[in-house]
């Protein structure tokens, strides 16, 4: 089953054109789609928030779950998050 078939809507493959999908919100809901890059105009990564301060995400080695205030949040992924959005 695909998200077009359950919701009849299709997401983009890039970041940049998925963060012109939904809702923001201040607020971190599972499954919302949490957005990192430059700025507004140039985001380059997509996680989605699983909930208990933990984002999915895939990397050049695969998916993983890092969490929230982890040592990679700290020094990369905290300074790069720009918003988020539930569709």
């Amino acid at each position: 089953m695909f998200y077009k078939d359950v919701y009849d809507t299709i997401i983009p493959r890039t970041a940049q054109l998925q963060s012109k999908l939904g809702l923001k919100t201040d607020t971190l809901y599972y499954g919302a789609l949490m957005f990192f890059g430059e700025s507004d105009k140039k985001i380059t990564h997509v996680a989605i928030y699983v909930g208990d301060n933990k984002l999915l995400q895939a990397t050049s080695h695969g998916s993983r779950i890092d969490s929230i205030g982890s040592i990679v949040w700290d020094t990369y992924w905290g300074q790069k998050y720009l918003f988020c959005k539930t569709i």
